[in-house]
């Protein structure tokens, strides 16, 4: 039997399975994670409400009631495993050095006609490395997707002559199909 639970963010009044109580959800109108909980009893007990069931949905009526139930969210797990870390550590480090190939390879192109178009590739490589690294290193480390994506844009900088990079690349797409890592984060 669901239970009725208000968002503690937006007071939207949600209809929560009981299996879900307990669990960390989230609420599908303002999008706010919180733990879906019993509501407290009433300070002045008195006759418990009756709770009215909602009605059966009819042919005509075509609202989708998945709108009104909130989504589950895996539980953060304790502790995050290392070849996460270090998935993590090499994107940052790599996002830096592609940045720094950048810088380097537009300070030795400057009066000449036309700019190494890879130079552009390393710079908005190496800022989506940050971020992602930054957001695989958070709290919520757990709900991005694989960077399989990431390690190979770390392997195609190799148009640079980014060999650093070309080797955290391999490196994170074995990490990636490491059932440690594939049960930890999001797929």
């Amino acid at each position: 039997m669901a239970q009725l639970i208000n968002c503690p963010d937006c007071t939207k009044q949600l209809q929560v399975p009981e299996d879900l109580l307990g669990t960390l959800v989230q609420c599908p109108a303002c999008r706010q994670t919180f733990i879906a909980a019993m509501p407290a009893p009433p300070s002045n007990p008195g006759p418990a409400p009756v709770p009215e069931e909602p009605p059966p949905p009819r042919d005509d009526d075509r609202r989708d009631y998945d709108d009104d139930r909130p989504i589950r969210l895996p539980l953060r797990p304790e502790r995050m495993p290392g070849k996460v870390q270090a998935i993590g550590i090499m994107s940052l480090i790599g996002g830096i050095f592609a940045i720094l190939v950048a810088i380097g390879l537009g300070a030795g192109t400057i009066g000449k006609c036309c700019l190494w178009p890879g130079i552009y590739y390393s710079l908005v490589f190496g800022i989506i490395a940050i971020v992602r690294a930054s957001a695989i290193l958070g709290a919520r480390g757990h709900m991005e997707k694989l960077p399989t994506g990431l390690a190979i844009m770390h392997m195609v900088n190799i148009i640079n002559g980014d060999v650093p990079n070309l080797v955290l690349g391999i490196i994170i797409m074995v990490f990636c199909n490491d059932e440690e890592v594939r049960g930890y984060m999001a797929k």
